[in-house]
């Protein structure tokens, strides 16, 4: 097996985009890195997310502590956008 070194990102430096071509089966929050987007996490109504490595992001490394702080970061931001559609009038309340 052969095992190559990727490039190393540094997650402060990655940009966020909120997507809500999804509404209303899901939220989403995309992570980009120069521009290249590397995962997107999902969340649907009932608060269930989902992160998915897109093909750009397979070629990169992460460190494991910054990568985990970072799907923490992208469910609190889902979460809070959540919270914010299920208020009365908005597109996931009761």
């Amino acid at each position: 097996m052969t095992i190559s070194r990727c490039e190393r990102i540094d997650v402060h430096r990655v940009e966020w985009r909120f997507l809500q071509e999804r509404l209303p089966q899901t939220i989403a929050i995309r992570i980009l890195w120069n521009g290249e987007p590397i995962i997107e996490g999902d969340m649907t109504p009932d608060g269930q997310m989902q992160v998915r490595f897109l093909p750009h992001g397979a070629t990169l490394e992460f460190d494991q502590e910054q990568l985990f702080g970072l799907i923490i970061t992208c469910r609190s931001e889902l979460r809070e956008w959540r919270y914010r559609l299920c208020e009365a009038g908005e597109a996931w309340a009761e």
